[in-house]
């Protein structure tokens, strides 16, 4: 995907790599939610990596919450999901209802 990438855009391997892996991260989050939807599952909760070294405060604030998967967690602002910003790591696990 690397090669890919600079193909068509002018960027060191570097900005690729960030490239590709930030997409492949969003392409697969994207499915397991659509995936998710699809079984009737609406809530996760989200759990933040704690790997970065300046974790996003309002992420970390967000660790342990349920949200819609529908809409993902009004964070800053704005509607977002675990892993669709820049470099996060944040991930969610299915909240799976009790009859």
């Amino acid at each position: 995907m690397v090669k890919a990438i600079r193909a068509i855009y002018p960027v060191t391997v570097k900005r690729a790599g960030f490239i590709a892996r930030d997409q492949s991260n969003k392409l697969n989050a994207a499915t397991v939610r659509a995936r998710q939807l699809d079984l009737g599952l609406t809530q996760g909760k989200w759990m933040h990596s704690h790997a970065g070294h300046k974790p996003r405060p309002s992420h970390l604030a967000a660790d342990g919450k349920t949200f819609e998967l529908a809409k993902g967690m009004f964070l800053d602002g704005e509607w977002v999901l675990p892993g669709e910003k820049p470099n996060c790591r944040c991930s969610w696990r299915i909240v799976i209802p009790m009859p």
